[in-house]
């Protein structure tokens, strides 16, 4: 035991002595206690004694120290037990509170991990066939039959890619509360037989059916978020074709109430009990592992789920092995019978004739750069091609022009900072931002900085070509 005397309370200063000496005891007699509780114990007790301390100095009077005992600390061992108490059951809930935090943060940076993981396992391998098949193509420029058959492949490599970092994108997006719910009217029949359409290719090479039906009193039109929907369809409808081998495909809608129920039912492999849960995970395919057969990276249905819950809809799963599976997607939606007018959305496949139109493209990836330039050679227009927008910026300053197309991060300038520089006279009447960024607030600024249309890379011809037309036209009719 312990005893220091001290004759003048704890106002004096030897009785900061007594609590290094307790901190002593503590650490050093107790071997069995946990350290984090070591931490506890010791905080608490010299809180409570600098609170004490702190009464002192005020005049509180207490019994000076005389030894370590239990019932005589130096102040009444009730006063100190009610002091100590409540100290020490606040700090055990900040250090469990800060525990919890911590664990949850591990845990999600190791999840963070094996998603980057397996990302980069799902880049490098359409990557690395897109990259090698182009030797091979110009090894035989000579033979057109095979440079058909390796250009395809380059394609199905290239859209693989684009295909598994868009829906990365869309999932980082929902996951982090970037996405916004905006619902628009459209005509649910001619927009599904559009999509259906997009299979064919696919339906015909692997000799499968695949139908689709409406109930008898599904209204016109719907209301809801085309983008979420598109790939609720989508990729359900990818996920039943790509499975199945045989039969057929099926796509159903009716309605109950305010919802909208789709079922997308395949005669395909099946999916045992046990992984019926897993699918909906990112990156988790039916067929994982060394003996892969199937091609993907795994994130369809997991972006499927994410859509779906978006909307506060639901998915109800039946499935079989060797059998066929059955998706049963419910979603509410918002039904319009009457008729409405929509606007038409128009597949231009051809650029307008840009004779004598100066249009400068402006982005510090000379590669890309370079495909802008083919994009547009046939247009007949005058194009000037920069990768250096602080050039750019000097020639429209002292040029003509009439439509910009510009990226947004570049090191010299960026996209913004360039409008910025250009006078009112000098604004190209057309201006469209080609960029990478997909975040909503980030495109809102190039907005506000004077663009007038937004192109995320990568992006398809039809889209480039639709944005040009459609900007152009609109300035020509407001001349």
């Amino acid at each position: 035991m312990i005893a220091i005397t001290v004759s003048n309370g704890l106002n004096n200063p030897g009785s900061y002595l007594w609590m290094v000496a307790i901190s002593i005891y503590l650490l050093f007699s107790r071997p069995n206690i946990l350290s984090s509780h070591l931490i506890i114990i010791n905080s608490s007790l010299l809180i409570t004694l600098l609170i004490l301390h702190r009464f002192e100095v005020l005049n509180f009077q207490y019994t000076p120290v005389g030894s370590l005992a239990l019932e005589y600390l130096g102040i009444k061992a009730p006063v100190m037990f009610a002091t100590y108490i409540p100290i020490t059951l606040f700090i055990v809930y900040l250090h469990d509170k800060n525990k919890k935090s911590i664990i949850a943060l591990e845990d999600k940076n190791k999840e963070q991990n094996k998603l980057l993981s397996l990302l980069n396992h799902e880049i490098r391998n359409p990557l690395n066939g897109l990259i090698n098949i182009l030797p091979i193509i110009e090894q035989h420029k000579n033979e057109p039959h095979l440079q058909d058959k390796y250009l395809q492949i380059a394609y199905t490599n290239g859209k693989v890619l684009k295909e598994t970092l868009e829906q990365s994108l869309q999932l980082q997006k929902i996951d982090s509360n970037n996405f916004t719910v905006k619902n628009s009217t459209l005509e649910l029949r001619s927009w599904l037989a559009e999509h259906l359409t997009s299979y064919s290719s696919q339906i015909t090479n692997k000799k499968i059916e695949l139908t689709s039906t409406f109930s008898p009193d599904f209204p016109k039109y719907v209301c809801t978020d085309q983008r979420a929907l598109n790939v609720i369809v989508n990729n359900s409808l990818s996920n039943a074709i790509k499975f199945t081998h045989h039969g057929c495909v099926s796509v159903s809608l009716s309605h109950q109430d305010n919802n909208m129920v789709i079922k997308i039912k395949d005669t395909g492999i099946g999916i045992a009990q046990e992984q019926q849960k897993s699918i909906f995970l990112p990156f988790t395919q039916l067929d994982e592992g060394e003996g892969k057969q199937y091609e993907g990276a795994g994130l369809g249905l997991a972006l499927l789920q994410k859509c779906v819950d978006v909307l506060h809809g639901s998915i109800a799963l039946k499935s079989e092995l060797n059998v066929g599976s059955e998706f049963t997607l419910t979603i509410p939606v918002e039904f319009k019978h009457e008729i409405i007018k929509l606007k038409k959305k128009l597949k231009i496949n051809n650029l307008i004739d840009l004779t004598d139109v100066v249009v400068v493209i402006i982005d510090d990836h000379k590669v890309n750069l370079e495909i802008l330039k083919l994009q547009l050679k046939f247009s007949n227009a005058n194009i000037k091609a920069f990768s250096d927008p602080i050039m750019a910026c000097e020639f429209c300053k002292s040029h003509h022009v009439d439509i910009i197309i510009s990226d947004i991060s570049m090191p010299q300038m960026d996209g913004i900072t360039l409008l910025k520089k250009l006078s009112a006279k000098s604004l190209p009447p057309v201006r469209i931002a080609v960029t990478g960024n997909t975040l909503a607030e980030q495109q809102q600024k190039y907005f506000v900085a004077g663009y007038q249309d937004i192109i995320t890379k990568p992006y398809d011809l039809d889209v480039l070509y639709t944005c040009i037309n459609t900007l152009y036209q609109r300035h020509l009719q407001q001349a």
